[in-house]
């Protein structure tokens, strides 16, 4: 069966260290990606187990497997015990801010169809958390 995976990009008015804040800090994660995050490590670093929750109740579990802030966050993780995946956070500094880029790999084909449409909200609620640290 081929390998789905899902690539997605956006440009932050911010500077890395504040997007970086906002993909390690379980309090700025639940301003723009999930609903509730915990991590018994406090903020997402290696090998720590991070739950992420929705409203819909929709669970993740994962486990932070590369740190190197403030330019790459890569964890693996899976749904309710599903299909498993991993994703990758890219930081890099551009002349107007930030651009992230997200990369889910490890995913069916039919599988990332869906994970590229729910990328697409959850960067843009990236974006304005990110901006509102500048505000």
């Amino acid at each position: 069966m081929a390998e789905g995976f899902v690539t997605r990009s956006v440009l932050i008015g911010a500077g890395a260290g504040d997007v970086w804040d906002a993909l390690v800090d379980p309090s700025r994660l639940e301003d723009w990606f999930a609903d509730e995050v915990d991590t018994a490590a406090g903020e997402l670093v290696a090998e720590a187990e991070v739950v992420f929750r929705w409203g819909d109740g929709t669970e993740r579990v994962g486990v932070v497997e590369e740190v190197d802030a403030p330019r790459r966050l890569t964890l693996g993780w899976a749904q309710d015990g599903g299909e498993q995946s991993t994703v990758e956070f890219e930081l890099t500094e551009e002349s107007a801010g930030t651009r992230v880029t997200v990369i889910e790999r490890g995913l069916t084909v039919r599988a990332a169809a869906g994970r590229a449409v729910a990328w697409g909200p959850r960067l843009s609620g990236l974006r304005l958390t990110s901006c509102a640290v500048l505000a």
